[in-house]
């Protein structure tokens, strides 16, 4: 895998840095078994609001571990992870902190490292740090290898039972419906309502139709129902809420808020909807059961602890020998800007570092 460097060396660049960023002597080595940091540390609630930014440092040059990407079909993913080259010497992973343009904004979408596949065909991703750039290339085809027998475990197999849950009285397929109908949800703002972080970054723009509910931390966390009734009726909701140093929206959730409202559970102290400790929590008194990734079924969940956290609801379970580790689940997210349907091989899970767990 080759990548280019193009040193700039006429710009000086700082690059804020929390206390716990490892600034390394030498890049990686980015061959077939490089796991990405961007993988490993993948998370949405810790990396939503940036914190501490106590030390600075001078970039000369940007530098990715994959320049051309090959996506084989859409709700999959890739990871890459951004360099930043010091001007005195080593590098410092910024993945977290490029700003990214699309050239084509539907065929995939750019959540901290992790590049979804969205729609078939190519797009050239633009990452920028104060005036430096680089550029990756997507190419997301439509190819599956139908030849190979599956044993699936799908939304629509009755086989897998349909119980409830002794927290809450949803189904397996009441959870996927409602997860599905948030993804699916489509909707047209009166006004521009801007994205998460606060900023005029990639608004929802007044008359254009959106699919899937909206990102937002703040501690409303709604539902389907209840995002559409305060478009619809309530004055506040183009207006932003101040979370920590952002103005945010008030209206949508985020992935432990889509996760509890399509389990149906709600929160305590002053939140509306579980967090993701609240889940990790529940896993680890036994409220609710920890799984290997052959024993999911559509309605469990994923939550991911080490290394920022994140909470991800299944709805697909593919078992075959020609996926990596076995097989891949099929998820329903809420992830930056929006709720979408993605896809992780298990391996991807497991360098993750993601466990399995059920409520039913």
């Amino acid at each position: 895998m080759a990548v280019v460097c193009v040193a700039v060396t006429s710009m000086v660049v700082p690059v804020y840095a929390a206390e716990n960023v490892k600034i390394i002597d030498s890049l990686p080595d980015f061959g077939e078994n490089y796991i990405p940091a961007s993988m490993v540390n993948y998370s949405i609630d810790d990396k939503m609001i940036v914190s501490d930014r106590n030390e600075t440092y001078d970039i000369i040059d940007i530098v990715v571990s994959n320049e051309d990407i090959i996506i084989e079909e859409t709700t999959l993913s890739e990871f890459v992870d951004v360099f930043g080259e010091l001007r005195t010497g080593g590098y410092v992973n910024i993945t977290d902190t490029v700003e990214c343009t699309f050239s084509n904004p539907y065929i995939a979408s750019w959540v901290f490292g992790r590049i979804i596949a969205d729609e078939k065909g190519r797009t050239t991703i633009t990452l920028a740090y104060n005036g430096l750039v680089k550029n990756i290339n997507v190419t997301v085809t439509d190819y599956m290898d139908t030849s190979l027998e599956l044993s699936v475990c799908d939304v629509g197999n009755d086989n897998l039972g349909n119980e409830k849950s002794s927290v809450s009285s949803v189904t397996r397929q009441d959870a996927v419906d409602t997860a599905s109908d948030m993804v699916n949800m489509t909707w047209t703002p009166e006004k521009n309502l801007y994205t998460w972080f606060g900023t005029d970054r990639d608004p929802f723009y007044a008359g254009s139709t959106y699919t899937g509910m909206p990102y937002t931390q703040y501690h409303l966390q709604t539902t389907k129902e209840e995002f559409l009734y305060a478009m619809k009726n309530n004055s506040d909701f183009y207006t932003r809420v101040r979370y920590g140093e952002y103005l945010v929206p008030k209206y949508g959730n985020d992935c432990s808020g889509f996760l509890s409202i399509c389990w149906g559970l709600t929160g305590g102290s002053g939140r509306t909807r579980w967090n993701t400790t609240d889940f990790i929590n529940a896993v680890d008194d036994g409220t609710f059961t920890a799984l290997s990734y052959n024993q999911l079924q559509k309605g469990d969940a994923l939550y991911k602890k080490s290394g920022g956290r994140h909470v991800i609801m299944v709805y697909k379970v593919e078992l075959g020998s020609q996926y990596s580790g076995g097989g891949r689940v099929h998820v329903y997210e809420q992830t930056d800007i929006k709720a979408r349907s993605s896809t992780f091989t298990f391996t991807d899970l497991e360098n993750s570092g993601y466990t399995a767990f059920s409520m039913f």
